[in-house]
């Protein structure tokens, strides 16, 4: 099997670093399977703002087609999971105002990352425009 040519595998969604910008995500096998980063904002200290986020999801769901979403991180909670996203406050990392956001834990690298973590399903059905059933973890 051959690689595709990386031209292919290009995606053009990225966001602005301090030093230059960085992608989100790129084709694994093009037009099929996408693999990135956390497509919301993220506690890097030079993450995606806010605005960078909301037009990646955009781009994904309108531009790419893209219909399922796999997060990885146990950081966070499930993308279906509301009411820990909305400020859960037996959540810990949730910072309780009901605003979509979740923290690294103080002792498990809020310090390195003090930034959130945004909930995406919302930009992801905003993309959409309508009420769909996605699978969103």
């Amino acid at each position: 099997y051959a690689s595709p040519p990386s031209k292919e595998l290009y995606f053009p969604s990225s966001y602005k670093q301090k030093y230059g910008s960085r992608g989100f995500c790129n084709w694994l096998i093009p037009n099929h399977v996408m693999i990135g980063q956390y497509p919301g904002m993220t506690p890097e200290k030079h993450g995606p703002t806010e605005e960078e986020a909301q037009l990646h999801v955009h781009k994904m769901v309108n531009d790419a087609r893209i219909r399922a979403f796999y997060c990885l991180q146990s950081e966070v909670p499930s993308q279906d999971d509301y009411k820990s996203w909305n400020g859960n406050v037996n959540a810990v990392h949730v910072d309780g105002n009901g605003n979509g956001k979740v923290q690294l834990p103080i002792d498990g690298g809020r310090r390195d990352f003090p930034g959130y973590f945004t909930h995406y399903a919302p930009l992801v059905e905003l993309a959409l425009d309508v009420d769909v059933d996605l699978d969103l973890d």
